[in-house]
């Protein structure tokens, strides 16, 4: 991101960035939701396309030329990167006890963070050399997208799709799946304790928006680079 910044971007292009992200999320995020509920796709087969979609954008962001196709692409991996935890949570959800659920869940999130932590490391500290003639955050993205298809065809071979009850309304299709959807989605925000989750969860994207920044601001601070993936890795704010 720093080279980024230093290149082709402000940083108020950075905080687009995040922006355009973030709300192609949590928009796609009923959707994948949904075609897994409805068993319009098999849970291993969204997550597929999570990762080669993941995979794709990133890849073309190892090439992207402008901040314009960057704003495009960032959009384009917060559309796939939001079918990959709501799905994941529900096959643990299906495949494990009342008794085991907790455990299953902290060792999820147990494992993202060790993923962010190694890969702020190596990232940090080859984004802003030179490999050959190929810049170093290039090969950054270039290295995310490879891995993230290679691991979404290993979860689509290896993964045995667990059982799944379909209620009636997965017989419904077109417009009145949509409308089926529609109201739930305001059954959900008749409840009291359902909005006030959803306004704590715009409030509480705030610094969690900047600590996602903290390497950039660490190299904005002349840090050098294995300081900085350090302090980023252990989560260290600005």
């Amino acid at each position: 991101m720093f080279q980024l910044q230093k290149n082709i971007m402000t940083l108020t292009d950075v905080a687009i960035l995040n922006t355009v992200q973030m709300v192609l999320t949590n928009l796609a995020a009923p959707f994948w939701g949904i075609l897994a509920d409805r068993g319009t796709l098999k849970r291993k087969h969204i997550i597929l396309l999570g990762a080669l979609g993941e995979g794709l954008a990133a890849g073309l962001m190892s090439m992207v030329p402008n901040f314009l196709v960057m704003v495009i692409l960032r959009g384009m991996s917060g559309f796939f990167l939001a079918s990959l935890r709501p799905v994941v949570n529900g096959i643990i959800a299906d495949m494990t006890s009342d008794d085991r659920r907790g455990k299953m869940f902290s060792l999820v999130q147990s494992s993202l963070l060790v993923g962010m932590c190694c890969t702020t490391l190596i990232a940090g500290n080859v984004a802003n050399i030179s490999l050959g003639d190929l810049p170093g955050w290039r090969f950054v993205f270039l290295l995310a997208g490879c891995t993230a298809a290679c691991i979404g065809v290993l979860v689509c071979v290896l993964m045995v799709e667990p059982p799944k009850q379909l209620d009636n309304s997965a017989d419904k299709k077109g417009c009145q799946a949509v409308a089926e959807e529609l109201r739930a989605l305001l059954g959900f925000l008749c409840i009291p304790t359902f909005c006030i989750m959803v306004v704590q969860g715009i409030f509480g994207t705030i610094p969690w928006t900047v600590m996602g920044n903290n390497l950039l601001f660490f190299k904005l601070s002349g840090l050098e680079d294995w300081e900085g993936s350090i302090l980023a890795s252990e989560g260290t704010g600005p």
